[in-house]
């Protein structure tokens, strides 16, 4: 997984973002260590919709 990789060169915290109304995305995040950490603006040419900043604290090798 990504986070073995991250771990192996001594990263601190992978983070990702993932659409707002994505629900079923955030709920695996968060199973998987993650944390909402904030939010920053997305829009199509039709709608705006908003982007979650996700993060997870690695443990340190």
């Amino acid at each position: 997984m990504t986070t073995t990789l991250a771990v192996e060169r001594r990263e601190r915290l992978i983070w990702l973002d993932v659409l707002k109304t994505n629900l079923n995305a955030r709920r695996f995040y968060a199973k998987q260590g993650f944390q909402e950490r904030g939010e920053i603006p997305f829009q199509t040419d039709k709608v705006a919709i908003g982007m979650v900043v996700m993060v997870c604290q690695l443990p340190m090798a």
